[in-house]
């Protein structure tokens, strides 16, 4: 069973974007920036991705978690855990989607990952960091969208969905983000996250060579297929990895365990649960291509990016992530356990390394 919560992440404001509005309509050309406040996009009968009507008879939906992983790992019937703390089979983790987005936009992109991880880290590392971004952002999105569906309560409908529509509006700019999946964006300097790729060790055990976690306030997503673990801070900017590039250089050197991947993920998450800016960004819709801008993100204070660093904190972190008792992660006041580092030098573990 996989784990998604609403981790411990200090909420942001929503971030501030300007931009020139399109008009609604009801089907949407394939050219079109769609605007989540022109019309009603939320629910089966819109394209999750575009917002153009659904016939009723449609015969696409897209997979959140690409089929290819879930044949590979044998997810098809595990589970994952929703935000109400039920589960559901990873099958049936599927949205709206009409046939150019899912058959053309998004088969794209999937195919392009696919392939790359197949290979291995190196021809990740080598995919646009575009391709990237909008393949993590589809996934994290895609589950909140999965969310909406389903109801709270299954025995009260009453209760209204997981994912309520003015939650799900709160994601309006990543969402806009995504449309860069099938009309063209240009983002400057480069696109709105941290993206970092590790290698990782393949267990001989299969159910062990794939984890997904992600923080939904944070707007963060981090997955281990195989031999390549991918971690996106989705909105922050790019002010994660830049801030802390020779920390996770120096890790990146590894082979990972599976561990060793969940400690990674929680010292990312709690990296950028301590960024205390929101990036504000400009849209500019223009004839042939959306224009995003990203403003400095220190703006006019000398304030630094990142409040302090508290272990306290970090160790509640960690121990989410890599399920262990809080009292055993932090045995001591000015102690942490770590799979990563002992005595401050990286610990290279081996894949069936008990944990």
């Amino acid at each position: 069973m996989k784990k998604r919560s609403k981790q411990k992440t200090k909420p942001k404001s929503p971030v501030k974007a300007k931009r020139k509005r399109s008009r609604p309509s009801d089907k949407r050309p394939d050219s079109a920036l769609f605007s989540p406040d022109d019309m009603p996009q939320f629910g089966r009968e819109f394209c999750f991705l575009c917002g153009c009507a659904l016939p009723a008879d449609r015969n696409t939906d897209e997979h959140v978690i690409p089929r290819w992983i879930q044949q590979r790992y044998d997810l098809w019937n595990q589970t994952l855990t929703l935000l109400n703390r039920t589960t559901i089979p990873y099958r049936q983790l599927t949205i709206p989607c009409c046939a150019p987005c899912n058959n053309v936009h998004l088969s794209k992109i999937e195919s392009q990952v696919q392939v790359a991880c197949d290979a291995g880290r190196e021809a990740v590392l080598q995919l646009p960091s575009i391709t990237l971004f909008l393949w993590a952002g589809k996934i994290f999105y895609g589950l909140l969208y999965r969310e909406h569906l389903l109801n709270w309560s299954r025995s009260e409908s009453d209760k209204g969905p997981i994912v309520p529509a003015e939650v799900l509006k709160r994601f309006r700019l990543h969402h806009q983000f995504l449309q860069a999946a099938r009309i063209p964006f240009r983002f400057r300097p480069h696109v709105p996250a941290s993206i970092f790729v590790y290698d990782t060790l393949e267990p001989m055990e299969r159910k062990r060579c794939f984890d997904y976690w992600d923080n939904i306030l944070g707007i963060g997503l981090s997955i281990r297929i195989g031999k390549v673990g991918i971690i996106v801070c989705l909105q922050d900017g790019g002010a994660v990895k830049y801030s802390f590039e020779k920390l996770y250089e120096r890790i990146g050197k590894l082979k990972l365990h599976w561990m060793q991947f969940a400690e990674v993920t929680a010292r990312t998450f709690y990296d950028l649960s301590r960024f205390n800016r929101v990036p504000k960004f400009i849209l500019a819709e223009g004839e042939d291509r959306v224009e995003v801008m990203l403003s400095p993100l220190g703006g006019l204070s000398g304030k630094p990016l990142f409040d302090k660093w508290d272990l306290g904190e970090y160790a509640k972190t960690l121990a989410f992530y890599v399920r262990y008792p809080e009292e055993q992660i932090q045995p001591q006041p000015d102690k942490v356990m770590s799979w990563l580092f002992h005595r401050g030098k990286l610990r290279q573990m081996q894949a069936d390394d008990p944990a």
